[in-house]
């Protein structure tokens, strides 16, 4: 199971362009006035205007055992969003560490190393390692609803957490985060989470999915 696209909103559209292009040196797929895109990997991240985007978090796979690789990497080109002033946060319970980041639109973004997947770890790191988009945040007052809606059109296993205020559907390669934004807010910056709008498209073998969350409510087609 992945993501073959996200759409996300955006304020700041050139200044987004130029993060992802330049700045992490994703190839560019596409641009235009009101949108551009890059591929990360298995994903294509799309960005539209908007004039009322809120930002949201989203996490990146990156090889197995880069962690220190990758912070080197991002370093030299951005703020490193720390954790109990670590750079690296070690998530013993995935068997995974990842680094966070913010991106000109005020998203969270993350680079993951899952152990449990074995992506190869070459001796240096470059974007072009990152191979797809793995996680994507879901604000809302009722995991619950959005765990049911999911499950209606595709099977999304409970990954880790439960219906109360944290709960990841999917698996290491696709995961809903969904979050209530009356009980918690986004880590590890403690920043307020919003039900972001967003669009994926989701694909299982020969079969694909058009996920879209808008104002709390999830249309899937």
């Amino acid at each position: 199971m992945s993501f073959s696209l996200l759409t996300l909103h955006t304020n700041r559209l050139l200044a987004q362009q130029a993060f992802y292009t330049e700045t992490l040196a994703f190839p560019l797929v596409e641009a235009g006035k009101t949108s551009f895109s890059v591929q990360i990997g298995e994903t294509r991240l799309q960005f539209k205007a908007a004039d009322r985007a809120k930002p949201t978090h989203f996490a990146i796979n990156i090889p197995s055992h880069s962690t220190n690789l990758a912070l080197s990497w991002l370093k030299e080109r951005l703020p490193i969003l720390p954790f109990n002033g670590k750079e690296i946060v070690d998530f013993s319970n995935w068997n995974a560490e990842a680094i966070y980041f913010h991106d000109p639109g005020g998203n969270i973004v993350e680079f993951i190393a899952r152990r449990n997947l074995a992506i190869p770890t070459r001796p240096t790191f470059t974007s072009k390692q990152c191979t797809c988009i793995s996680e994507v945040g879901v604000g809302t007052k009722d995991i619950e609803q959005i765990h049911w809606q999911l499950n209606e059109a595709i099977p999304f296993p409970i990954y880790d957490g439960s219906f109360d205020r944290f709960c990841a559907l999917g698996n290491e390669e696709g995961l809903f985060i969904v979050v209530n934004y009356e009980k918690k807010k986004w880590f590890p910056t403690d920043e307020p989470i919003s039900a972001s709008r967003f669009e994926v498209e989701w694909s299982e073998g020969k079969q694909s999915w058009h996920i879209h969350y808008e104002s709390e409510e999830l249309t899937i087609r």
